[in-house]
C-alpha cells in the first residue's frame, strides 16, 4: 500500500474500467448474435409514401429546385431592370418586377406542392404485382433479410446507408436509394418500436 492507499485505489479503478469494457464487450457480442422479426403488409399507400420520401429526400430533385428557383427569379429581375435602364416606364417594369417577387417567394413552396401531389401517378408508373402483399423482415449481424411472396434477399449492413423511422413509416436506404417502407400501422406479427431499435443497434454495432 502506499501513502494514504493511493495505489490500492488506483488498482480498482483499472479493474473497474476492465470489467465496464468486458461488459461492453459481451454486450455487444450478445447483440452480433440475436436476430429479430417482424411482418407486415404493404399496400398501394405505402408505395405512394416511398415514392413521396424519395422525391422529398432526393438530392437531384433538390438541387433542380433551386437551380430554377434562381433562375426564374433572377431571369425576372434582370427584365425589370432591363426595361427600367432602356425604356423607363412603370407599366414594363411592374409585372416583371411582381414575377421576380412571386418567383422568389413562392416557387419552392409551389414546385415542393406540385411534386409531393404526383407521388400517386409516379407510384402507380412504378408498382408492380410484387410491390405489395406480405413481407418478413430478419436482421442480425449478418445484415436485414427480407421475404415476399415472390422473392427473398438479403443485404449486408455495410450497404445499408440509414433507416430513418417516421411516425407512419420506417424507410430504409441501401447502396444510395431508400428502397423500403416499413409501415407502423400494417404490422401483423412483432413490434414496429422494439424491431426498429434493434435494427438500429445491430447495424451501430457491426
Amino acid at each position: 500500500a502506499g501513502v494514504g492507499g493511493r495505489p490500492s485505489v488506483d488498482v480498482a479503478r483499472e479493474w473497474l474500467q476492465r470489467l465496464m469494457g468486458a461488459a461492453q464487450l459481451e454486450a455487444v457480442r450478445q447483440r452480433q448474435r440475436c436476430s429479430m422479426e417482424l411482418e407486415f403488409t404493404l399496400t398501394d399507400a405505402d408505395i405512394v409514401a416511398l415514392v413521396r420520401y424519395q422525391v422529398e429526400h432526393s438530392l437531384s430533385v433538390k438541387r433542380r429546385i433551386t437551380r430554377l428557383h434562381a433562375g426564374y427569379t433572377l431571369g425576372f429581375g434582370l427584365l425589370a431592370l432591363g426595361f427600367y435602364l432602356l425604356a423607363p416606364d412603370l407599366r414594363l417594369q411592374l409585372p416583371f418586377s411582381l414575377l421576380a417577387v412571386a418567383s422568389l417567394a413562392l416557387y419552392r413552396p409551389l414546385a415542393w406542392a406540385r411534386l409531393r401531389a404526383s407521388a400517386p401517378q409516379m407510384a402507380r408508373e412504378k408498382m408492380r404485382p410484387e410491390s405489395v402483399g406480405w413481407r418478413k423482415l430478419r436482421v442480425s449481424a449478418e445484415g436485414m433479410q427480407q421475404w415476399s411472396e415472390h422473392a427473398e434477399s438479403k443485404v449486408e449492413w455495410s450497404l445499408v446507408d440509414g433507416i430513418d423511422v417516421q411516425p407512419t413509416h420506417a424507410f430504409v436506404s441501401v447502396g444510395g436509394i431508400v428502397k423500403l417502407a416499413i409501415p407502423r400501422d400494417r404490422v401483423t406479427r412483432g413490434s414496429f418500436d422494439d424491431f426498429m431499435k434493434e435494427s438500429l443497434a445491430i447495424r451501430a454495432a457491426a
